[in-house]
């Protein structure tokens, strides 16, 4: 039973191995050198302490920048260069969320508004760079609200005289964060999302096999004297 469990830690571990590329060879040298007993402790040290933590935190971010952009329905790298926008403006990553949300289902749904805007398309990275044009031409503040609203939910209520400011902002951050190497393009979140789903099943595999050995050795340890 503890040979299986070594066994099964080692090819989650190689697995997390793969995912992280640069730092392979480093597990390598210690999945081949798991003992029976620690598996956990020794998978941890395998990656090392501090490495191991940035790339779960990194892990986690894809995660859950992969969720914001389909609830969005825009691509992965454009909700990162939103919520980047968004809270260049004080406001937050939750907000640029909630707000492309928004307008993804005033789209679906057809709103009448949108057309009279003259926004046709179907794609709400596209709608939302169109509308901040709209925004920055729209003199009347009223509108603007009302528009900010019914498009982009309450939470743009109250912060339409910036709409425009974050369609040009977000432009200005896809372009940065390709030059720079920072943008999640659809490789590097495949490979993210590969990653976090190694990390997850090595986590669930060793506390398995924990609760696994507990289960089995517990009632032998605690057997009452006669």
């Amino acid at each position: 039973f503890v040979l299986r469990a070594r066994d099964e830690a080692t090819r989650e571990l190689q697995r997390v191995s793969g995912a992280l590329g640069g730092m392979s060879s480093a597990v390598g040298r210690l999945t081949s050198k798991l003992g029976a007993i620690g598996v956990g402790a020794t998978a941890i040290a395998a990656l090392g302490g501090a490495a191991f933590t940035a790339a779960k935190g990194f892990a986690d971010f894809a995660e859950t920048l992969d969720r914001n952009a389909k609830l969005a329905g825009t691509s992965a790298e454009n909700m990162q260069s939103l919520k980047l926008a968004f809270e260049q403006a004080g406001l937050s990553g939750n907000d640029a969320v909630s707000a492309m949300g928004f307008l993804t289902k005033s789209i679906g749904e057809n709103d009448p508004l949108l057309e009279r805007l003259g926004i046709t398309t179907r794609d709400t990275f596209e709608a939302f760079q169109q509308l901040g044009g709209i925004m920055d031409e729209t003199k009347d503040a009223g509108m603007r609200v009302h528009i900010a609203n019914t498009l982009l939910g309450r939470t743009m209520k109250d912060n339409a005289g910036i709409v425009g400011d974050l369609a040009r902002q977000t432009n200005e951050n896809v372009g940065t964060m390709r030059r720079f190497g920072a943008a999640m393009d659809e490789g590097a979140m495949a490979a993210a999302l590969r990653l976090d789903r190694s990390m997850d099943d090595l986590n669930t595999r060793f506390h398995a096999s924990a609760t696994a050995l507990g289960n089995r050795f517990t009632p032998a340890l605690f057997v009452a004297p006669e």
